[in-house]
């Protein structure tokens, strides 16, 4: 469910962004061509319900134009431009929409399977963006048990095709890189957290290639 409700959330957003402007009866007519639509009209309560969700997660600002005929638009193209999650939510889901309208296409075009881990993007996203800490059923690579552990998510990234948590473990207090794959299970708790101050993730990444430090070892990862 938690994946459909992202995958809708992308669709919304690179559909208006494609359009340069677009009225709701013009977006539930792609939408009923899209086959995540299965026949249904997109209900104006949810499309709004949606444009919320984008702008608190995103930082994606779906806005109306009265003047223009009730249009809507992203109003921050130019910083969506510049990169990072935005321009990936676009560059990725823009090619996939693609498929999915020339369906005769499909087995013409050959990706790379990525992990189920992605089911768990939206709750992690949701954590990260209310600043509250979650707890992981997770089995690792090398261990036959699952075992439960409460993290704080700093950012989410993808290297070789599968998503990776940097969270901070509470109980060892140390960041830990978790690969999304390998969760089990996942429940969103109550108990706040603060980012620390100087956290950044670029300087954390830096002298490393995805999650591996330039002497060739994984950067804390639990696997």
């Amino acid at each position: 469910m938690a994946k459909d409700l992202f995958n809708r959330y992308i669709w919304l957003v690179d559909t208006i962004y494609q359009a340069h402007g677009i009225t709701f009866e013009e977006i539930n007519k792609k939408w009923l061509r899209s086959s995540m639509s299965e026949g249904m009209e997109l209900p104006l309560k949810t499309f709004h319900n949606h444009r919320k969700a984008i702008e608190d997660m995103f930082d994606i600002n779906i806005v109306c134009d009265k003047r223009r005929g009730y249009k809507y638009y992203i109003e921050n193209t130019d910083d969506m431009k510049k990169g990072g999650i935005r321009t990936w939510l676009l560059n990725t889901f823009a090619v996939n929409n693609l498929i999915n309208e020339a369906h005769h296409l499909k087995r013409r075009i050959v990706f790379e399977q990525i992990p189920s881990g992605q089911k768990f993007l939206t709750p992690l996203i949701e954590s990260m963006r209310d600043s509250q800490s979650v707890i992981l059923r997770y089995k690792s690579f090398w261990r036959q048990d699952e075992y439960s552990v409460e993290v704080e998510p700093y950012i989410v990234k993808v290297f070789r095709q599968r998503w990776y948590l940097l969270a901070r473990n509470t109980s060892k207090d140390v960041l830990r890189i978790y690969a999304l794959d390998r969760i089990q299970g996942l429940r969103q708790t109550e108990k706040k957290f603060s980012l620390p101050k100087d956290f950044s993730a670029e300087k954390y990444f830096y002298n490393s290639f995805g999650i591996i430090s330039q002497d060739n070892r994984p950067l804390n990862l639990l696997n």
